[in-house]
């Protein structure tokens, strides 16, 4: 007989901390120097750290963990859609430029393309416009969560 499984309920503060060690892990590689190998995994690393923030700031908002799992997925245009349903007044700063970016970023990315290789020759986005924008990201739902547990 099969082990029961057990339902895993992420909390928000949890995946905000996770978000920051893969930025944290993507900034360090880019600091080692341009490496050619690393460019797959510093651009999931970027795209996971942004995931998880977004995923972070929806549990804040109570959407459950088995829509972030099973309706969401690893989808950066239906994870940020979903962001401006329940806060269409954009507290993380996505709007513009940097929504179009991570949504450029999502179909390589929701289709696991960074993991398999299973992306263009080139890298479209340069990981000078990337890194600010998981930083951001990372740090304004940081700082949204923050601010919530102190009121």
């Amino acid at each position: 007989m099969p082990a029961p499984t057990r339902r895993i309920e992420v909390t928000a503060i949890g995946l905000a901390t996770h978000a920051r060690e893969f930025k944290e892990a993507a900034d360090a590689l880019v600091a080692g120097g341009e490496q050619p190998d690393h460019a797959m995994a510093i651009h999931y690393l970027y795209g996971h750290a942004i995931e998880l923030a977004l995923k972070a700031f929806l549990r804040h908002r109570e959407v459950p963990s088995s829509v972030l799992r099973h309706e969401i997925g690893h989808d950066l245009v239906a994870l940020v859609r979903r962001v401006f349903e329940v806060d269409p007044t954009d507290r993380i700063g996505i709007a513009g430029e940097r929504r179009l970016l991570i949504e450029s970023l999502g179909g390589t990315y929701g289709l696991n393309g960074f993991e398999y290789r299973i992306v263009p020759e080139s890298v479209p986005i340069p990981y000078g416009e990337l890194a600010p924008v998981a930083g951001h990201v990372v740090d304004r739902v940081t700082t949204i969560l923050r601010s919530a547990r102190r009121s």
